[in-house]
């Protein structure tokens, strides 16, 4: 892996040797995994379940991020996401969502930066 795509991946959070270990040290798999996520809709979801008030959808789809998030080693994104999944969970829906720009940021940083990737 070049020291650049590198760099990207670890402002996302991601420790890449043991990210890459999982991946069976194939980058190539490790960079079409991950641009599976820019085709994912549950931030959408969340967003839309939070202004809406529907507290179920809204942590079905924060705890489907958090599960990509951690299986994509996107560490930043990971521990917003868990910390609004427990938040929905216990159905705080108010504090749910005064997270929601701080989540926002972090997701569209990872999408930002995995669209640039090259497989």
């Amino acid at each position: 892996m070049d020291l650049q795509t590198k760099m990207r991946l670890e402002r996302l959070g991601m420790d890449v040797p043991s990210t890459l270990a999982r991946f069976l040290d194939n980058e190539k798999m490790l960079i079409k995994f991950l641009k599976k996520f820019e085709a994912d809709d549950n931030m959408v979801k969340l967003t839309a379940a939070i202004k809406g008030g529907d507290v179920k959808t809204a942590f079905e789809a924060a705890h489907v991020l958090k599960g990509i998030s951690a299986n994509l080693s996107l560490g930043n994104l990971n521990t917003l996401i868990s910390e609004q999944t427990e938040l929905l969970r216990k159905e705080h829906l108010t504090q749910a969502g005064k997270m929601l720009p701080e989540v926002q940021e972090a997701y569209d940083e990872a999408k930002q930066i995995i669209s640039i990737l090259k497989v």
